[in-house]
């Protein structure tokens, strides 16, 4: 029964709880009560204040004798809930739980144990493996999966050969959280049994070894999604450990497993839509080594989730001049996370067929990727981007971009950049063009520089002034 005061609404239940005085007295009953109540917000109220209160071995011991309320489901969750908020507080009463006559408290115990994180717990852990309830054991593996050193590690590899499967898998998904993978000739074996293969495959992801790699590869080839899943998550690991040096060695043997794959386009298109982030990581991975010009869009569309941008440009930066001629085609269509990305990578993709999509973007897209649309302009090594790059020195958003981009552009279409900017002068089309003539023209522009700097107009002088200096101190 509750202790609570009685109001009318769960609102003024969970008010009470948060505006409650830890130093008053009753209030470690009032608390606890409080994990009984019917709403979760108040129970989670609760099981908050009863962290704040100033006797935090008191209040484990109280939460322990909740975690033994068979029937208040409610209640026990919001009493492990506090007792991994109270942390080492509750270590000891949460190890002498593991000797509780009840199975089903000792489990408890376990995986508060685990989500508690303290490595103090280690030791008791191990040896409650030898407790005789099957799924005691199984919490006792998954918890050592969270605190274990190379003492657990030991304990959870020689569990890898007990008659229990599921004791086997968590022993091993346990490893796995402890990034202690078994010998590789452990793992293997176990790729045999179907219940552990998606395990067994997150195994391989932490052995840097070709032949790791190898079998992974083999499961890209499964019918089952699960499991193609598993390995290309797997996979983006593995190659996430590695030294760059090596890194290509690994992906030469993804891309020959990749090219037997009739139907590998449509499998990493499927798994580049994957709610899971490593799936995700490891499909990026595969379309880069695959070099799969045609999943541009759904590699740049992975860039919504912020945790895969650099994977994202890493792996379109793969994907060569046809990869960007598929993102140009597509940009309006993009979300703007993978519209931003693929601005980004456009950069290192475009060629002289590049220029008049460009310029087409340009017309709509946003101020803060129009520099980068600039930026890709002048990286297309095409006479035809400089016209439009001196059109470009009359908006004072996009005349630093401009400026710059006209001289990459001038390292391989120098004639085609002059003309333009002389033509631009001569029409006066801005003062801007006179710098970006200067800076691009060096010595040879400077008697046109000279005779503009004694032009009627201020704004003229000024710049020809200025850049002449820059080209030749001795000028001003």
């Amino acid at each position: 029964m509750s202790h609570l005061p009685v109001f009318p609404a769960e609102e003024e239940r969970y008010r009470s709880l948060q505006e409650l005085d830890p130093r008053g007295g009753g209030s470690l009953d009032v608390l606890v009560a409080g994990l009984h109540d019917e709403s979760w917000r108040v129970r989670h109220a609760a099981a908050e204040g009863l962290q704040r209160l100033s006797s935090p071995t008191d209040v484990a011991l109280r939460l322990v004798d909740v975690l033994g309320e068979r029937g208040e489901t409610g209640a026990r969750n919001a009493a492990a809930e506090a007792l991994v908020g109270l942390g080492l507080a509750a270590l000891g009463p949460l190890v002498k739980l593991l000797g509780h006559p009840d199975p089903d408290q000792r489990k408890f115990a376990a995986d508060i144990l685990g989500q508690l994180g303290l490595h103090a717990a280690e030791a008791p852990l191990v040896q409650a493996l030898e407790d005789p309830d099957l799924n005691v054991r199984v919490a006792v593996s998954e918890a050592l999966g969270r605190v274990g050193s190379e003492h657990g590690a030991r304990a959870l590899e020689r569990l890898l050969n007990d008659a229990e499967p599921l004791l086997r898998l968590s022993a091993l998904e346990g490893l796995v959280l402890l990034r202690r993978p078994p010998p590789l000739p452990v793992v293997v074996s176990l790729l045999d049994d179907t219940r552990l293969r998606r395990s067994a495959f997150r195994a391989l992801g932490l052995i840097p070894q070709v032949a790791a790699t190898e079998l992974l590869c083999q499961g890209l080839e499964s019918s089952t999604r699960s499991v193609r899943e598993a390995a290309l998550a797997a996979l983006g690991m593995q190659v996430s450990l590695v030294e760059s040096a090596r890194r290509g060695e690994l992906e030469a043997v993804i891309h020959a497993a990749l090219r037997r794959l009739p139907d590998a386009v449509a499998r990493l298109a499927q798994a580049l839509e994957s709610e899971d982030v490593p799936v995700r990581a490891g499909a990026l991975l595969a379309v880069a080594a695959l070099g799969e010009a045609s999943l541009a869009v759904p590699v740049a569309e992975a860039a919504r989730e912020d945790r895969l941008l650099r994977d994202v440009l890493s792996t379109l930066g793969r994907l060569g001049a046809e990869g960007g001629r598929t993102l140009l085609a597509a940009m309006s269509d993009l979300s703007a996370p993978a519209r931003a990305a693929a601005a980004e990578a456009l950069v290192d993709l475009v060629d002289e067929t590049s220029v008049t999509p460009l310029c087409a973007l340009l017309e709509w897209a946003e101020d803060d990727l129009r520099g980068v649309v600039v930026r890709a302009l002048g990286r297309t090594r095409s006479p035809e981007a400089a016209s439009p790059l001196v059109d470009l020195l009359r908006d004072s958003a996009t005349a630093g971009a401009a400026t710059r981009a006209l001289g990459v552009l001038a390292g391989s279409c120098r004639g085609a950049v002059l003309a333009a900017l002389e033509e631009a002068v001569a029409r006066r089309a801005t003062p801007v063009a006179v710098a970006a003539l200067g800076r691009v023209g060096g010595a040879p522009a400077l008697p046109s520089l000279r005779k503009l700097a004694r032009d009627v107009d201020p704004r003229w002088r000024a710049a020809a002034v200025e850049v002449a200096g820059e080209v030749d101190g001795g000028v001003g």
